[in-house]
């Protein structure tokens, strides 16, 4: 800044008593630390301001995921699995096993469907699935 405008500014609020001022300043635009008078980078002063901006910064991040995932819809429990689409490994007629979410399940289903056959889960009964064969027309049960 040429004409100095921001130094008088900050001058004005009490943030710069004279030249040069360095001033750390977060994406939303606070300020995280000031250092007035020529800056020393390696000095004990600066590395422990850096140290703390990066600290701050570290900690907010994962404060912010941790919220963010703490939002989002379980993905597991027993109605998580409602609605997945898997496999006969063998015959259901009308019980049998099936390959759903990366597991083998015991599953019955109201008609018979052969080994192999795509299948979507419509219910469950603990660890035992209700399924109907998929050919694009299976519903969903609540």
């Amino acid at each position: 800044d040429p004409s100095a405008k921001i130094f008088q500014d900050l001058k004005v609020v009490g943030r710069a008593a004279g030249m040069p001022t360095t001033l750390l300043i977060d994406p939303a635009g606070c300020e995280i630390g000031t250092m007035a008078g020529p800056a020393e980078w390696a000095s004990e002063d600066a590395v422990a301001l850096v140290t703390a901006a990066l600290t701050l910064g570290f900690f907010a991040f994962f404060i912010r995921k941790v919220i963010a995932a703490r939002r989002q819809p379980a993905f597991v429990g027993g109605d998580s699995i409602v609605g997945a689409v898997g496999e006969a490994r063998e015959e259901l007629a009308p019980e049998g096993l099936v390959f759903v979410s990366g597991a083998l399940w015991k599953a019955t289903s109201t008609s018979p469907i052969p080994a192999g056959s795509a299948v979507r889960v419509v219910g469950h009964e603990g660890l035992h699935l209700q399924v109907a064969r998929e050919n694009g027309q299976a519903k969903e049960r609540k």
